[in-house]
């Protein structure tokens, strides 16, 4: 009796130990933006839920909520300090734009020979400024105060 109580507690800590948890961390970025920028273009995560929210502020700010099926927290505040989600700004001054576009070489995370998934949730505070948010089709998606897509499906 005693061996089979062993043995099922064993194999309980070989499952636990071994599966992967889905861990999840917020990070904060802020754009300043030119006078001139009335438009912002996002070309983000094409699995990312966006909520835009108006502000009174000067800056865009991004909220960035990321779920990854990782072992840890350490894992993915690895990856967050290695720039794996740091976004990239282009400027046009001429048109009145701002982009913000996330990396486009990123690997597949792979851990004991298996895929790892992420989701990405967005909150992006808008300054009053801003008359269009567009994201990659050209859509203007700007007035939504619910979650959207980026993409059309």
């Amino acid at each position: 009796m005693k061996t089979l109580k062993f043995i099922i507690c064993a194999l309980l800590v070989c499952v636990v130990c071994s599966s992967q948890a889905q861990v999840s961390q917020t990070i904060s970025n802020a754009y300043t933006i030119e006078a001139e920028i009335n438009q912002l273009f996002l070309d983000l995560e094409t699995n990312a839920t966006i909520e835009i929210r108006k502000t009174a502020a000067s800056r865009v700010s991004i909220e960035t909520t990321i779920k990854a099926n990782v072992p840890n927290d350490k894992m993915l505040s690895f990856l967050i300090e290695q720039g794996r989600y740091t976004n990239e700004t282009t400027t046009d001054k001429g048109k009145g734009t701002l982009k913000i576009a996330n990396k486009k070489n990123k690997t597949t995370l792979m851990v004991k020979g298996k895929e790892c998934t992420e989701e990405f949730v967005y909150i992006i505070y808008v300054p009053n400024q801003i008359q269009f948010v567009k994201n990659t089709n050209g859509d203007n998606i700007f007035g939504n105060n619910t979650a959207v897509s980026l993409h059309k499906e």
